[in-house]
This record gives structure tokens, C-alpha cells and sequence, in this order.
């Protein structure tokens, strides 16, 4: 996987998370607490763990398949 797939895959990632975490968060804190806010950060840093990591185990998984 070169740099330019690897980027890709992260920003593609990163998105998904990232709206994924915040839709979550705001149902949580809308339904628990009746407060209609979002926890940015956390949405921020599942975005980045899960776009790195994901990217990561499939390059690892390709390269387990040429051996």
C-alpha cells in the first residue's frame, strides 16, 4: 500500500467514525441527559485511532498474503 492509498483509506475512515461517534454521542446525551450537545473530542479521537488502525491491519493482512 503506498502513501497516497494509505491517506485515502484514513480520510475515508476517519469520516465515517468521526459522524458515526458524534451521531452517538448526541443521541446519548439527548436521550440520557436531555441535553442536545456532542462530544467532539471523543468523535476526534475515535476518528484518528480508528483511521490509523484500520489502514494499518489491512496493509498488514496484504502483506501476510504474499508470503
Amino acid at each position: 500500500m503506498n502513501t497516497k492509498a494509505f491517506i485515502l483509506e484514513f480520510t475515508v475512515i476517519f469520516m465515517i467514525t468521526f459522524a458515526v461517534a458524534s451521531l452517538v454521542s448526541f443521541g446519548w446525551n439527548f436521550f440520557m441527559d436531555g441535553v442536545t450537545e456532542c462530544d467532539w473530542g471523543t468523535a476526534f479521537q475515535f476518528g484518528i485511532i480508528f483511521g490509523i488502525l484500520c489502514p494499518m491491519i489491512d496493509m498488514m493482512k496484504s502483506k501476510d498474503d504474499i508470503e
